[in-house]
């Protein structure tokens, strides 16, 4: 009896281990006592194993290409998304819809073309310098009602940029 529950424990520990590991160049800081912020560099995709109660995760100035559908489905924790400042050229359209927590995301600095959906819980939207046409951007704003601060600067949007495609954003402020 007592070499089984030494067996459950030694399998509850590395349960509780692994939960909590950081993926490989990542560098994971607790954040208080049940989030963490994780920094991966040098990634060329998404970790797999960034842990479910990641609050803040930064993944900027790597050579990321290129996300999954799925890359951040067990990350409903996350309040801050930054993927700037890589080479990312299209998202898919459900990357980030179900992350009801996000209130920030960075895309700035990629090559970023064609709409996605966000969750209704975003409020600050950075897209500077990318590939956004004006299509694009009416696909991702859309039905977003808690906007206070949107950078769409150098892209591609042009000259049809009208106050409808922020309708319903009352609390923009620029």
């Amino acid at each position: 009896m007592y070499a089984s529950l030494k067996h459950v424990f030694l399998v509850l520990w590395l349960v509780v281990a692994c939960d909590g590991a950081c993926p490989n160049k990542c560098n994971c800081t607790r954040i208080g006592s049940s989030w963490l912020k994780v920094k991966c560099s040098g990634v060329k995709q998404v970790p797999r194993d960034i842990p479910s109660n990641t609050k803040l995760l930064y993944i900027s100035g790597t050579v990321l290409s290129s996300i999954q559908e799925d890359s951040f489905r067990n990350l409903t924790s996350l309040g801050l998304i930054d993927l700037s400042m890589n080479l990312l050229k299209l998202i898919p359209m459900n990357a980030f819809r179900n992350l009801t927590s996000l209130k920030s995301i960075n895309l700035n600095g990629n090559r970023i073309q064609g709409g996605f959906f966000l969750p209704q819980s975003i409020v600050n939207i950075e897209m500077q310098d990318n590939l956004l046409s004006f299509g694009d951007l009416k696909i991702i704003l859309k039905g977003l009602k808690r906007i206070i601060m949107l950078n769409i600067k150098n892209n591609k949007i042009g000259p049809n940029l009208t106050k409808d495609v922020f309708a319903g954003s009352d609390n923009m402020e620029h």
